[in-house]
């Protein structure tokens, strides 16, 4: 007697399509760096993760310069993600940095210098 409306319902766990680009550019920035990993082995550029010689940071830091001017860019622009735009400039710095070691045969660390880069983005 009454006329029945059907309407498709979609069940709440299914995960659907997303048109957000950034979610899209962080799983290319995940793959990329893994294939510039096995790509760097494969050249004899790095013969393992812990580069002891000098001459085999240098084309790893520039490659690290260029992915992080990229996300710098392309990814988070400075109007959208304040804080983010300017710790990935931090970290370009200290990029620069070690790569300006490295070419005058400075084994400077790593890790300390990000350690110290997220200390002062913490901090201020």
């Amino acid at each position: 007697m009454y006329p029945t409306i059907s309407r498709k319902i979609e069940p709440a766990n299914k995960i659907t399509e997303t048109n957000n680009p950034s979610e899209l550019n962080l799983y290319i920035f995940a793959i990329k760096n893994t294939i510039i990993a096995i790509l760097l082995k494969s050249i004899k550029q790095a013969e393992s993760i812990y580069l002891e010689n000098v001459n085999h940071r240098i084309i790893p830091l520039i490659l690290n310069c260029l992915i992080t001017i990229l996300i710098s860019i392309k990814i988070l622009p400075p109007n959208e993600f304040v804080e983010l735009y300017f710790f990935f400039i931090g970290v370009l710095l200290s990029t620069i940095t070690c790569l300006i070691l490295a070419l005058i045969s400075f084994k400077a660390s790593i890790h300390m210098i990000a350690s110290g880069g997220v200390l002062m983005f913490l901090a201020f």
